[in-house]
């Protein structure tokens, strides 16, 4: 463990020296790149299911994130709600055709989310859900929505899912597989400039709040308009006060990584934090290398070296999971897939006569007047009271 923890310190110091080299002005570049692209979003909210159990708070959720983006700025906000699955196929096209190469695209989900044979789904308001071929004709894959945005060479893509993980819809296996739970991941599938930000780590469920929210969408609306708070920044915050707030029963979760910096709203923190970022990379790089050890050691090497660090909380998390031992001990979350197919053709495709049959569901277009196998794994929505 010491040899360990000696090279994550020579490392540090050796990142720390080169930072001084950095240019000053790179950060606040980066964050000018992203602040003048075109910002595009997909806010969609279910609650109200009409098998499974209905959710509190996803309209509520998707009502206030939609406002705020619109606020920090996003050109064009697809937003709905309450949404069957001929809604949520238009509002995803609403979005596609919305997109084009180097904008900056956000997805963000509240509702129920399925796994079924190592791919997440969607799951829509008109869904009934019995068995793993059900979800296959009545949910949308999620990997749709993300492999939509990076056909569009767009330069930014976040993907945030606020979802529960246990089954209100009592799925029933025809394998008869023994289930797991968490959704998987996609980390495999994301390309460069993609980040995936889950409410809750893989096999944990997400909780419902006892407000208008959910505490990880609390908890978003809190941080997100902070000036100059990186992507990566966020993610932390997010993390420290989720946990807090759930005495450690929910942590979120971050896969992928992005191209360069993001923030959501620029300012004069941005500026400041020019100098500080240089230092940061030391901190993340040694992060990196405490996570590729693969066992407690590195992330308590990490904690003596950065006791009030950005990752702490992950660190101390981390070193609970592993009980002080290596990952051969450790439950690991479920396995990725391969990519899927491109889904353009996909989803110009007419929806069935049964979703013709349904309802309308509200899918709104919100743009400021002033910018011109077999295996299955139930793992079902978020927001869920009765655990």
């Amino acid at each position: 463990m010491n040899s360990l923890k000696n090279r994550l310190a020579a490392l540090f110091g050796l990142l720390f020296f080169l930072g001084a080299w950095v240019a000053p002005g790179s950060a606040v570049a980066a964050n000018a790149a992203t602040e003048n692209a075109n910002r595009v979003a997909l806010v969609i909210g279910n609650a109200h299911y009409k098998s499974g159990q209905p959710l509190s708070n996803p309209a509520n959720d998707a009502t206030d994130i939609s406002r705020k983006l619109r606020e920090l700025g996003f050109n064009k906000v697809v937003l709905g709600l309450d949404l069957d699955k001929r809604a949520m196929r238009k509002a995803l096209r609403e979005f596609r055709d919305a997109l084009r190469p180097g904008d900056v695209a956000l997805a963000y989900y509240a509702g129920h989310g399925v796994m079924v044979g190592g791919v997440n789904y969607m799951v829509p308001i008109d869904a009934r859900l019995e068995d793993e071929d059900d979800v296959k004709d009545d949910a949308l894959p999620m990997d749709d929505l993300l492999k939509m945005m990076e056909e569009s060479r767009t330069r930014t893509n976040i993907l945030m899912l606020d979802a529960c993980r246990d089954n209100p819809f009592k799925l029933v296996s025809r394998t008869r597989a023994t289930k797991s739970l968490g959704l998987a991941s996609m980390q495999e599938i994301a390309g460069e400039g993609t980040q995936i930000i889950y409410a809750a780590r893989p096999g944990k469920t997400a909780s419902d709040g006892n407000g208008r929210n959910g505490e990880f969408t609390t908890a978003l609306l809190r941080h997100i308009e902070t000036p100059g708070l990186t992507l990566n920044d966020l993610v932390g915050r997010l993390a420290d006060d989720v946990r807090s707030a759930t005495n450690n029963r929910q942590q979120p979760w971050a896969e992928g990584l992005l191209s360069g910096t993001f923030v959501f709203k620029a300012g004069q923190a941005a500026i400041q934090a020019a100098p500080a970022n240089q230092q940061q990379a030391g901190e993340d790089k040694f992060w990196e290398e405490a996570k590729a050890a693969g066992n407690a050691e590195g992330f308590e090497a990490y904690l003596e070296q950065y006791p009030a660090g950005r990752y702490a909380g992950l660190a101390r998390a981390h070193i609970k999971r592993y009980g002080g031992g290596t990952t051969d001990n450790a439950k690991s979350p479920p396995t990725a897939r391969q990519a899927p197919l491109p889904v353009s053709a996909a989803l110009s495709a007419p929806a069935s006569a049964d979703a013709t049959a349904k309802p309308p569901s509200a899918v709104v277009s919100q743009t400021p007047p002033d910018r011109p196998g077999n295996n299955m794994n139930c793992n079902l929505g978020r927001k869920c009271e009765a655990y």
